[in-house]
């Protein structure tokens, strides 16, 4: 025959023993037998009194420093039961917490704060009925340096393209990158797999092998707060941001017949003649991502090293723009070149379609959308803007700039 452990049953025979003192104090008024006293006078009050220990045990320990902020506050009554918690932070604002049915442990819920000092004061009962009071004091942790981040996109509820990156930016550069990595999780509804690339100490990408599939639900928890990312660097606050992947719209665009195909959920559903760029200023080939969108967008060349009054300077409006590359790349209305279109080249990199094609493909691509350049001269870098789909997957999984 097994025993229960013997502060087990001591535990459940001051719990017992208590509920039946407040059962029977709260029926004190009701009739009694003829010459019984009543019920009431045969209890001993509760009572405070120094002499009679009721032990209350702390993590993290009463008194503590360098407490982390993450790391629950329990109090747990070693004899007797709990009442009357309270933990509050130097503005006297409570901490919430819950109290274990049983009534012998309180944990707190709630995250604390960097370099902050809490009190916690609450009360214990005897199974004598003798009421007996806590307090104690803590300190968590005054980190020497904190990072925050920035996450692409940046607000939740949002519907991309299939090949949307995640981006998690620092503001100090991480020299732990696989530590940072253990906070950085994402998780997808259909078990998409995918990995983490530095391009540089402060900035790291994630992107699925494939692209995403439609409907793919998508959320990025970066969960840095209270932890040590290395060298003493603490997180500042968590980051979460959740969304869902779209319809799947590829473009492609060869510099050999220079028609721009667009293809939806697999399907051709346009095609429109191009002029992409000429050979002293070519189309970068390469996997683009829709990152920008413009009804209007000045455009000049001296943001790019060629000034406006040189022979090939330009400072114009341009309709109907969607940026593909940071470089300068965009699938734009160009009205100037129809007759160009499908034939030769005259931009200085961009794709230029005509006016009615370039307000349709700015007014269905949505930021994510894939556009892809092939057969021209120069070659898209995965550093300009969102080139991370030309990485290949095994250079990816190792991880970039650790």
């Amino acid at each position: 025959m097994r025993h229960a452990p013997r502060r087990t049953s001591a535990l459940l025979a001051v719990v017992s023993a208590l509920v039946l003192l407040f059962m029977t104090a709260c029926t004190s008024g009701s009739s009694t037998q003829s010459g019984a006293a009543p019920t009431e006078e045969k209890l001993a009050p509760a009572t405070t009194s120094p002499s009679v220990t009721t032990n209350v045990a702390m993590e993290p320990a009463a008194g503590s420093t360098d407490v982390n902020p993450v790391t629950p506050v329990t109090l747990t009554a070693q004899d007797g039961i709990l009442s009357d918690v309270v933990m509050t932070n130097e503005g006297g604002e409570p901490v919430q917490g819950t109290l274990s049915p049983d009534l012998l442990s309180w944990t707190s819920a709630e995250p604390l704060g960097y370099a902050k000092t809490y009190n916690v004061t609450a009360n214990t009962t005897s199974i004598e009925g003798v009421v007996k009071p806590f307090e104690s004091q803590i300190q968590t942790l005054n980190p020497t340096n904190l990072v925050s981040v920035s996450t692409v996109p940046s607000k939740s509820g949002q519907t991309f393209g299939v090949g949307m990156p995640l981006i998690v930016k620092f503001d100090e550069p991480i020299s732990d990158k696989a530590k940072a990595e253990q906070f950085m999780t994402v998780t997808t509804n259909n078990g998409t797999t995918g990995a983490w690339y530095w391009f540089s100490d402060k900035e790291a990408h994630w992107r699925p092998k494939d692209y995403y599939q439609p409907g793919t639900q998508v959320t990025l928890d970066v969960k840095i707060f209270g932890q040590d990312l290395g060298g003493g660097l603490y997180g500042q606050e968590d980051r979460q941001v959740s969304f869902t992947i779209g319809d799947s719209m590829v473009s492609e665009v060869s510099d050999i017949d220079k028609q721009l195909r667009v293809y939806q959920n697999g399907t051709l559903i346009k095609t429109f003649p191009a002029s992409l760029g000429m050979d002293k200023y070519p189309s970068q080939s390469g996997i683009h991502v829709v990152q920008e969108k413009y009804e209007m967008k000045i455009m000049d060349s001296s943001t790019w090293g060629l000034p406006t009054d040189a022979p090939d300077g330009y400072y114009l409006e341009v309709p109907w723009a969607t940026r593909i590359s940071m470089s300068g790349e965009f699938v734009h209305a160009a009205p100037w070149s129809v007759a160009d279109q499908g034939i030769r080249n005259t931009s200085h990199g961009c794709v230029g379609i005509s006016m009615e094609n370039g307000q349709w493909f700015y007014e269905n691509a949505t930021y994510g959308d894939i556009v892809v350049i092939k057969d021209t001269k120069a070659q898209l870098k995965a550093t300009d803007g969102w080139g991370d789909w030309n990485v290949p997957w095994d250079e990816w999984q190792a991880g970039g700039k650790k």
